[in-house]
């Protein structure tokens, strides 16, 4: 049984495969990923995806998540997305 907002059980905000791969490699989308109302917050309580808020919004960003709408601790969460190729 999937929730609502997940393909394969995986939510799409927590889903590298739909936002990393699908959305920007694959169709070159170069606009801005951003969570509905409070989906950052979904990943743990709806969805039981992560423990804890940390987890959720680092899980999120590395998906390919640019922005969270209205998540009050998304934007005081360090997040330590990993560098790959040359430094700009």
């Amino acid at each position: 049984h999937s929730k609502p907002g997940a393909v394969n059980s995986i939510p799409g905000h927590a889903n590298s495969e739909l936002v990393s791969k699908w959305l920007k490699t694959d169709f070159n989308f170069s606009g801005v990923v951003m969570s509905d109302w409070d989906d950052i917050k979904a990943l743990v309580f709806r969805h039981q995806f992560s423990s804890s808020f940390q987890e959720a919004a680092s899980t999120a960003v590395l998906a390919g998540l640019d922005m969270s709408m209205v998540c009050k601790k998304f934007g005081t969460i360090t997040v330590k997305k990993p560098h790959f190729g040359p430094a700009f």
